[in-house]
């Protein structure tokens, strides 16, 4: 969930959530500081690989590679060569130096990472850190080569922990990581079976049950086949003790002598079906318990419209120049209307209902100026919002509608984030794209209206229903969504823009191509496909799809699924680019170049 942040927790706890697990790019002291006004516990990260993506905020498996991430079916694309190495594959996390400062920091739980590993890696890494956790110490040096046998990718970093980002965090799993972990012996674990008792009932003209019982009172019981008169070879109890025994590779220890047997004379049951009554049983003994799901909320969109009207428009732009491009288009396209007659299209703020600016003569009071800025807090149908990065919107020759935060905020860079948002509000400036649960609250106090951000991450109606309660007045559904299922949620999709596929707390342009790069770095994988990257506030890196998302073309398809809104990002595009994408998409055109649609199944 991205929480890095004190008002990042708490976003959680009001929900219902006792614990919540911090992202993993926080140097100690944040740690220690979330820990200590969070209301409630902690979790962290403490060894294992890394994603070198803030949680929740890749979607590179999932856009090029169609599996999610958020959904635990990473394909890893970071750990492939771009520009001929592996500029974005990170060394696994160690913090077994780290053990006592953990300790201190007041943490509830430590998270070992263990997708896809062997048993002897979890035997071997969870056996080293629960004794360093007993013992309230640090990993010697012999304990530190081991964890690194068992698995490892050119060693181990602690870079985020020490809040030093710097080129030595990325690593391969090398020829000589997998000896090492060949080397090593099996562990020395058996299976511990937990004793159970067993009841079985076969009686004429009724159905075979099964029941198993452990010490701890849990039971569980299993009905079969109704047993037929046998032919030749009737059931004996021995024998159904034998057959019902055969536990095997589960957690069960059931001896024939713990099953007590009731069997009428001269019955028969497959050994199949007496198996089935045994797996039957056995899983309904370990099944977790049933919990009944509260009825869905009431499905309506996250921002209503009134009949008729056009779907509300959010254009992000990263640049100023983008927004200036765009401005004349819609000026262009609004002195054509009113010179042809022709059918009214979505506005832009410069003609929208609300004003694009208010400005006061010197001596208007405070109460004028809440005035103009309560007209413009409902957002208006028919109209398109534009926002621009809360740093950086001021370069632009008109003030946007909203800004937008930047997706991480940590609490170092919580008081000027504040700063500039208060220069903002003051402008005039009525709206905030947020894509943090973490800073819906803190920006709504600031007297803003919060658009949600896709990295919001609604992907059913549940999640929309809860950040409608939180005060968000209109989200962007998750890229992920196709077209029914965005239907089925209701909310506005992304139609336009090269989707952000990571957001990574290292700045990868500085370390890869120089500083000079800045704006048009990229990386290029093994096929030549070439991913974008552009810097995030404040030295982030966001590394963008190597196609852009357009749905100008499908008007009709988006109509079908009743997509009530549409939303526009522009990234890379020049001013002249954004204006021709905007055209395109007015007059239903198709793109020049290729591009990524939004499923329709």
């Amino acid at each position: 969930a991205s929480v890095h942040s004190p008002a990042g927790a708490e976003a959680p706890a009001r929900l219902g959530a006792r614990r919540v697990v911090l992202a993993r790019e926080l140097p100690l002291a944040e740690i220690a500081a979330i820990t200590a006004a969070a209301s409630i516990e902690t979790e962290v990260f403490l060894h294992g690989a890394l994603c070198v993506s803030h949680s929740g905020q890749c979607l590179f498996s999932s856009l090029v590679g169609g599996r999610s991430a958020n959904r635990g079916e990473c394909a890893q694309p970071c750990r492939l060569p771009y520009n001929g190495t592996y500029p974005i594959s990170l060394r696994d996390l160690s913090l077994a130096p780290h053990v006592p400062a953990l300790i201190g920091a007041g943490v509830a739980s430590l998270k070992i990472e263990g997708r896809m590993k062997s048993p002897a890696y979890v035997y071997g890494v969870t056996s080293i850190y629960r004794r360093l956790l007993d013992e309230g110490r640090a990993a010697t040096a012999e304990e530190n080569r081991r964890l690194a046998a068992l698995f490892s990718r050119s060693g181990f970093t602690d870079g985020y922990f020490c809040g030093k980002c710097e080129r030595p965090m990325t690593g391969v799993r090398s020829e000589e990581d997998k000896s090492a972990s060949r080397a090593l012996p099996p562990p020395p674990v058996g299976v511990r079976k937990l004793p159970a008792r067993g009841s079985v009932r076969l009686r004429a003209g009724e159905a075979a049950s099964f029941t198993l019982s452990l010490a701890d009172g849990r039971e569980a019981t299993c009905h079969g086949a109704t047993p037929a008169p046998a032919r030749s070879a009737p059931l004996t109890v021995d024998g159904v003790r034998e057959r019902l025994s055969r536990t095997g590779g589960t957690p069960v220890l059931l001896p024939p002598a713990a099953i007590s047997v009731s069997l009428d004379e001269g019955l028969n049951l497959s050994p199949g079906e007496l198996n089935a009554l045994r797996r039957g049983a056995m899983d309904a003994l370990f099944a977790p318990p049933v919990r009944h799901a509260p009825p869905l909320p009431e499905k309506k969109d996250l921002l209503p419209h009134s009949g008729g009207s056009a779907p509300l428009c959010t254009v992000l732009c990263l640049r100023a120049e983008q927004a200036d491009a765009l401005r004349a288009a819609w000026r262009v396209a609004a002195r054509n209307r009113a010179d042809t007659g022709s059918e009214k299209e979505p506005q832009g703020r410069e003609h929208a209902a609300h004003p694009q600016k208010t400005v006061l003569p010197e001596n208007a009071g405070a109460t004028a100026q809440a005035d103009a800025s309560a007209a413009r807090q409902t957002p208006p149908t028919g109209a398109s919002l534009l926002f621009l990065p809360l740093f950086g919107y001021e370069e632009a020759q008109e003030l946007p509608d909203g800004v937008y935060l930047p997706p991480v905020i940590c609490e170092r860079e919580k008081e000027d984030v504040r700063a500039a948002l208060r220069r903002a509000r003051a402008a005039g400036i009525a709206y905030a794209l947020c894509g943090n649960i973490g800073t819906i609250a803190p920006v709504r106090e600031m007297g803003f209206t919060v658009i949600g951000d896709f990295r919001l991450n609604i992907t059913n109606r549940a999640a929309a229903a809860e950040m409608r309660e939180a005060g968000v007045a209109h989200a962007i559904l998750s890229p992920e969504l196709t077209l029914p299922q965005a239907r089925d949620i209701g909310g506005g999709v992304v139609v336009y823009g090269r989707i952000p596929l990571m957001l990574t707390e290292r700045c990868f342009v500085r370390e890869n191509f120089g500083c000079g790069a800045c704006g048009h770095a990229t990386l290029r994988d093994r096929r030549g496909v070439s991913f974008p990257i552009v810097r995030e506030y404040p030295h982030r890196g966001m590394i963008l799809n190597s196609l852009p998302t357009y749905m100008g073309d499908r008007a009709a398809q988006l109509a079908d699924y009743r997509i009530t809104a549409t939303h526009f990002l522009f990234t890379v595009e020049s001013g002249a680019e954004c204006a021709a994408v905007w055209r395109a998409f007015r007059r239903g055109e198709a793109l020049p170049c290729p591009c990524r649609r939004v499923a329709a199944k």
